[in-house]
């Protein structure tokens, strides 16, 4: 599967303000704030230790409640993170190994489980049945085959392997309900065995039990929705619907150029290898539009996502004179979340909902740089990779609205998603 890396992020406690361009500053909430202890009460051999002394200072304030409690699988408050892993490129670490943290929202948050044996990037994620998808630890400085993984007690144990129908594989999605995968076959041609896709496509079941290989007609772009295949054939954007085997075109590239006043649109390559994404319940679907234009235009360093209503085909352009670096939809309705980063300033994120309504800036900085956010389950918070927050990493939790005050936590790793799916891409 291709890589997920993201960038995160560095400094900054907001406090809400009327306008988000009024926030300021509040100070930092150190791992005492959480129930645990400082990181000067830890040994100096804790403080060299993986995940330095901020993971060991969680794991210290978990006390018997180290297993996942049935309050907070019901809440699903449960979050997957690297260790020691970036979510920036540029620094492009998978990190040592996987975490999983319990109970961000009660403010009394305890590592539950954490192993060696597998890193989050690239292709870390839930699954369905809050099983997990992480690669094997290698010594090669590439990471490894994916596993399925799953949480027995404090444990994390290997249940299984992803099963790649093909052997060369040129991409390969999970579908959003964690239960299938689908996948473009690949070979080698030419002289110097560069690797092409092939024609042919396959879905699988994850668990096992079922494989279907067949000929899409064009370039699997993701999952519109658990049953839905997206694609791009001959200019035109569709949907496959594996039930029925009935295909349904959506839009062309020529009439997103002319919406957006360009002369020519494509839908570029992302990071993390889906090109087209869908909402939670399945009225909306979400891609990147690369767009070029006959002469000057104020989207022509900036970027463009096409967010579209699949019942009427309705479309609205979200743009930004800087770059969406990352794009989220919430894991309940049809709301989403976007980053948007300057070179070298500002970095801001954006929610909106459906088509109609205007998106809203809820955080910017202009003194450092993020990207990496993932949705809370009921959706009322943000989780900010704040990776480049000076000497002192943190995750900052940001509410959806706008309103209120955003909370500081202990950086524990990058990659952090909450359980259990969202539809996300990022970079392009």
């Amino acid at each position: 599967m291709p890589f997920t890396g993201a960038r995160a992020d560095p400094h900054w406690s907001s406090k809400a303000a009327a306008s988000p361009s009024a926030r300021a500053e509040t100070s930092e909430r150190s791992p005492a704030t959480w129930g645990c202890p400082s990181v000067a009460t830890l040994s100096p051999m804790a403080r060299r230790a993986l995940v330095a002394t901020l993971a060991l200072a969680l794991a210290a304030c978990g006390g018997n409640g180290s297993r996942v409690s049935s309050a907070v699988l019901r809440s699903r408050d449960v979050v997957l993170f690297g260790v020691s892993a970036s979510t920036n490129p540029d620094i492009g670490t998978p990190g040592l190994g996987i975490g999983v943290v319990e109970g961000l929202l009660t403010r009394h948050p305890a590592l539950v489980a954490r192993s060696d044996r597998w890193v989050a990037i690239p292709d870390g994620q839930w699954l369905a049945g809050m099983r997990l998808l992480a690669n094997q630890t290698t010594t090669t400085g590439f990471t490894g085959a994916d596993d399925v993984v799953e949480l027995h007690g404090d444990t994390l144990e290997r249940v299984g392997a992803l099963r790649e129908p093909f052997s060369l594989t040129w991409s390969s999605i999970v579908s959003p309900d964690g239960r299938l995968v689908a996948a473009t076959q690949a070979f080698r041609a030419g002289a110097h065995g560069r690797v092409r896709a092939g024609p042919l496509t396959a879905v699988a079941s994850i668990a096992g039990g079922g494989e279907h290989t067949f000929k899409l007609r064009g370039q699997l772009l993701g999952w519109a929705d658990a049953h839905r295949l997206a694609f791009l054939s001959q200019g035109w954007l569709g949907t496959l619907d594996l039930r029925s085997d009935s295909r349904t075109r959506l839009v062309s590239l020529a009439e997103l150029a002319r919406d957006a006043g360009a002369r020519q649109a494509s839908i570029p390559n992302t990071v993390t290898g889906n090109q087209l994404i869908g909402s939670a319940d399945g009225a909306l679907v979400a891609f990147p539009l690369e767009l070029t234009y006959s002469g000057p235009h104020p989207l022509r360093r900036g970027s463009v996502v096409a967010v579209m209503r699949i019942r009427d085909h309705t479309l609205r352009l979200v743009s930004s004179p800087l770059q969406i670096s990352m794009f989220a939809f919430a894991p309940q309705g049809d709301r989403y979340a976007y980053t948007t980063s300057g070179f070298p300033e500002p970095h801001e994120l954006w929610v909106g909902r459906g088509i109609n309504q205007p998106t809203k800036r809820i955080y910017f900085t202009t003194d450092h740089h993020f990207d990496w956010i993932t949705w809370s389950p009921d959706t009322k918070w943000l989780l900010v990779d704040d990776q480049l927050n000076g000497p002192t990493p943190v995750w900052r939790l940001i509410p959806s609205d706008g309103r209120g005050s955003s909370r500081t936590l202990p950086r524990l790793g990058g990659h952090p998603l909450w359980c259990c799916r969202e539809q996300t891409f990022f970079g392009w």
